[in-house]
């Protein structure tokens, strides 16, 4: 699925990112990725640069079978943190949590033109 998230990008749109199975790779960081435990996940994956200046995180979670994906995207919108970056930020009304059956999306992309393209590649999964 990220594949397809981030077909529109240019290379100049990517940073040198990272993608990462948070339940395995990070299993200690799930509020850093996703600002909450409190939701019935059942797989994360974030994409985030190696090393950037830039604030970009992209984060997909797949929920478990009959969870609330509306309270779960609300308690992931409540609680994320735009400022998670030391240097840089993102405004939180450029923070997107979205969902497409049960997968939710949470992106936190400075660019505009980068996010606007990852969003419509969501929607359009």
């Amino acid at each position: 699925i990220y594949k397809d998230v981030f077909a529109g990008l240019a290379d100049d749109e990517k940073p040198a990112l990272m993608n990462i199975d948070v339940l395995k790779d990070a299993p200690d960081n799930i509020e850093y990725y996703i600002g909450t435990t409190e939701i019935d996940y059942e797989e994360i994956y974030a994409s985030e640069p190696m090393m950037s200046s830039i604030a970009y995180s992209v984060v997909l979670v797949r929920m478990e079978k009959g969870a609330d994906i509306e309270a779960a995207k609300t308690e992931i919108k409540e609680n994320i943190n735009p400022r998670k970056w030391m240097c840089v930020e993102v405004p939180e009304e450029d923070v997107i949590v979205k969902s497409k059956g049960d997968l939710i999306i949470l992106i936190m992309v400075a660019d505009e033109a980068a996010r606007t393209k990852i969003e419509t590649a969501f929607d359009n999964l």
